[in-house]
């Protein structure tokens, strides 16, 4: 098992616990095979989609990067100089999560997108985007040690950031199944 050690840096305890850590891992990836075989999901045919679509929809990520920077001026400004870090961190999330779906919807009515795989696409897309830039950002520009990026998707300790990566990733196929 890896100890997460103070300071964000990671100790392996000792061969054996990591050896446990590498079974839990693999079983975890297993579960989530499973868990995605048992969706069901259509497989993506991009011969039936238009790309011109998932090309507005990717630039249209654009502007989520600006949402999620107001979202956190309101947090540093507004709420969370009245709260802990974590609780503050919790209502951004939150609030993160839902400024994207109503961001989503409306490009949804402005550009409605045209089948369920086109919607997944996109939000994949968008997911993979998100990823990257908090990474690359976060570590290049804002020059926070990757132990610190890493942390925000410890669900354990109450950090709901990877929720908010569901969020984005989900609200392309939330909004087009509501919308048809």
């Amino acid at each position: 098992m890896i100890r997460g050690a103070s300071r964000g840096s990671w100790n392996i305890a000792t061969p054996a616990m990591a050896i446990g850590w590498e079974r839990k891992v693999r079983c975890t990836v297993v579960s989530v095979r499973k868990i995605l075989k048992d969706l069901s999901l259509p497989p993506i045919n991009t011969e039936k989609m238009s790309m011109k679509m998932v090309l507005k929809y990717t630039v249209a990520w654009i502007p989520m990067v600006f949402i999620a920077i107001a979202n956190g001026v309101l947090r540093q400004y507004v709420y969370g100089r009245r709260m802990k870090e974590l609780s503050a961190h919790q209502v951004s999330s939150l609030t993160a999560a839902v400024l994207f779906y109503f961001y989503t919807s409306i490009l949804g009515k402005m550009w409605p997108l045209e089948s369920s795989q086109q919607a997944l696409a996109v939000g994949i897309i968008w997911l993979c985007l998100t990823v990257a830039f908090e990474f690359l950002f976060g570590h290049y520009v804002a020059n926070h040690p990757w132990s610190r990026l890493i942390q925000d998707y410890n669900l354990l300790s109450g950090r709901l950031w990877a929720l908010v990566l569901l969020a984005v990733a989900a609200a392309p196929y939330v909004v087009y199944k509501l919308n048809y």
